[in-house]
């Protein structure tokens, strides 16, 4: 499965920006949130 680096920068930005708006989250703090959860997603597709 070759999924592009595209979807997993839009993974982190609207999990961002999701975190964001939604629950009222810090972006500093929901941007590592973003970067944890698309490192989680891309070792479990590519185990």
């Amino acid at each position: 499965m070759c999924i592009s680096d595209r979807n997993y920068i839009g993974l982190g930005a609207y999990t961002t920006a999701y975190l964001t708006t939604q629950y009222d989250v810090s972006p500093w703090l929901a941007l590592p949130a973003g970067l944890i959860l698309t490192a989680v997603v891309l070792s479990l597709i590519h185990i």
